[in-house]
């Protein structure tokens, strides 16, 4: 997919609509875990933490990883803290898919507080 190779892997930002394009179509369709993610890769994360919540939940447990990283972008930081209250073991379960698309919001989202971060927090 577009978005995946120039946005996921390239990290060239002029190819986010095609994710925003993704994520609209796979969130209509339901699928809205991975339509939080590319949300995230869309520079949308309004609309990521609302799929990611709804996403949740349906039980979709690993779209708190989603969710968290919105919450971060966003700057909510007591949602931040309850959502790794409920959260945390199943973050921490993805392990290393979780470093990689940490990675990937450290490079999206340079301004943000992602730095000190790792899937041990």
């Amino acid at each position: 997919m577009i978005c995946d190779y120039h946005v996921g892997k390239l990290h060239n930002r002029s190819y986010q609509p095609s994710c925003l394009d993704y994520a609209r179509y796979v969130d209509i369709d339901g699928a809205h875990a991975k339509a939080a993610w590319y949300y995230l890769l869309g520079n949308r994360p309004d609309m990521a933490l609302r799929a990611a919540r709804k996403a949740l939940g349906e039980g979709q447990s690993y779209a708190a990883e989603y969710a968290w990283f919105a919450l971060v972008i966003e700057g909510k930081a007591e949602e931040t803290a309850k959502l790794m209250k409920h959260h945390l073991p199943t973050i921490r379960a993805i392990g290393k898919g979780f470093t990689r698309d940490l990675d990937l919001m450290k490079t999206l989202y340079p301004k943000v507080g992602f730095r000190n971060i790792s899937h041990e927090t």
